[in-house]
């Protein structure tokens, strides 16, 4: 299943949640991906939460994740069909 948004993070730590809120609140609907959605969840609607990188699609795809994992996740994550704009903000 794909989880197409306007935006979407990779990463579900505190920066990876923040960018989420942050792009919720500007009008966007985003889905955040992390390695342990079940410890991430938000009230609002427009951000989905998954655990599945191959669903993660969006014309904006922010790299959310440590530094030392931004390599891995963003191959693996172009290994799946990932494609858009990528910017790290590790």
């Amino acid at each position: 299943m794909s989880m197409g948004a306007d935006i979407a993070i990779l990463g579900g730590g505190a920066w990876g949640r923040a960018l989420a809120v942050l792009a919720q609140r500007a009008g966007c609907t985003a889905v955040l991906w992390a390695r342990q959605p079940r410890n991430v969840s938000f009230s609002d609607a427009r951000i989905a939460v998954t655990g599945d990188l191959a669903a993660v699609r969006a014309p904006i795809v922010l790299l959310a994740v440590p530094a030392k994992a931004v390599r891995a996740v963003a191959a693996t994550w172009a290994a799946t069909g990932g494609s858009g704009v990528r910017v790290s903000c590790a």
